[in-house]
């Protein structure tokens, strides 16, 4: 069975975009920690923390399932040292009142 299978039962956003088209050839058998963490290098270069993070859950989640419905014995990604951290989310900067004025008089 390959990663497709188990995709198509879950969250589709995460893993047909930025998953599938790199490890959706993949046996799942034979899907390794390695490719997981190679998948995550790529993609940590043009996705937001958050978004990586994401797609770690939403791996993890198809993964899971082949574990429960014994399709893989073990799930890659409990043998990984270092997952995708949501990383600290931006807030934003309330204005001053002196401030909110100015930028609504500028807006004029």
């Amino acid at each position: 069975m390959r990663l497709v299978a188990l995709a198509r039962d879950g969250e589709k956003s995460g893993s047909y975009v930025y998953v599938l088209p790199v490890l959706g050839g993949l046996k799942l058998q034979r899907l390794t920690s390695t490719d997981i963490e190679s998948l995550y290098a790529g993609l940590e270069k043009r996705l937001a923390a958050r978004t990586l993070h994401f797609v770690h859950c939403t791996l993890g989640a198809c993964l899971g399932a082949g574990v429960r419905s014994r399709k893989l014995a073990r799930s890659p990604i409990s043998d990984m040292a270092v997952t995708p951290s949501p990383g600290v989310g931006e807030h934003g900067k309330a204005l001053e009142p002196d401030q909110l004025e100015a930028l609504l008089q500028g807006a004029e």
